[in-house]
């Protein structure tokens, strides 16, 4: 039986991800599922992928890029991790935006267009968990989540929050995994599970309002960034 998931407007992500009062939720888009499954699997033929995090069955490529010299891989391995602290810890010399679009990216513009009203998507990635693949129990950190979009799957592949068990289909659509709580991913199924992903943080919003600020404080927190840093952002 299909999962029914609350279907929320672009304009609301915001909110809710500042209120963190959800699992998955449904983004109300729609885009040819068929095309995008036909374009992955060229891409897939054409480009080898790179494995994930030191995990053998996890892989991918990337949408994006910052490094000039790495385009394709920039974004696939974890850029930051909590510390015992609750501090976010960048495993790069400085926090950047793999925001350009390499050439593997330039294919998915109508992605980018429908979100870019609202956020900036950003380190966009193919990401490929193989058969039998099970991820490591995380949290991403306060205020932040994951757009997914399913290219392939089937009923055996799910993603846990907090042992909660869900399924993300090949719908067409986009649906947002609350990643501030401890999730990972499962794939107990004989075929690979491919999606793409876009993370999603306080940063990404074009603007955000002084109460979703207070809300997401936490994160900033993390940052060591104060309001003054993010002014220009919030919007009353």
């Amino acid at each position: 039986m299909a999962e029914m998931f609350e279907s929320i407007e672009l304009s609301q992500i915001g909110d809710r991800v500042a209120d963190s009062d959800f699992d998955v939720l449904e983004i109300k888009y729609f885009s040819n599922i068929e095309y995008y499954q036909s374009l992955i699997e060229k891409i897939l033929i054409h480009y080898k992928l790179q494995y994930k995090d030191g995990y053998a069955g996890y892989k991918g490529i990337g949408l994006q890029y910052f490094d000039e010299k790495n385009k394709l891989y920039d974004v696939v391995n974890q850029v930051s991790y909590l510390d015992a602290n609750g501090k976010i810890i960048y495993t790069k010399d400085k926090i950047v935006n793999y925001t350009k679009k390499n050439e593997i990216g330039v294919l998915f513009e109508d992605f980018f267009s429908f979100f870019r009203k609202e956020i900036e998507l950003r380190r966009g990635r193919i990401l490929i968990a193989e058969p039998g693949f099970c991820m490591k129990p995380h949290t991403d950190g306060a205020s932040t989540g994951t757009l997914h979009y399913a290219v392939k799957t089937n009923q055996q592949s799910h993603v846990y929050i907090e042992g909660r068990k869900y399924h993300i289909p090949e719908s067409g659509k986009f649906y947002l995994v609350n990643t501030a709580k401890n999730h990972w991913i499962e794939n107990q199924s004989k075929m690979d599970r491919v999606h793409i992903t876009f993370p999603l943080n306080p940063l990404c919003f074009k603007s955000i309002t002084r109460r979703q600020y207070e809300k997401m404080k936490d994160y900033f927190i993390q940052l060591n960034l104060d309001v003054n840093a993010i002014q220009d952002r919030i919007s009353d």
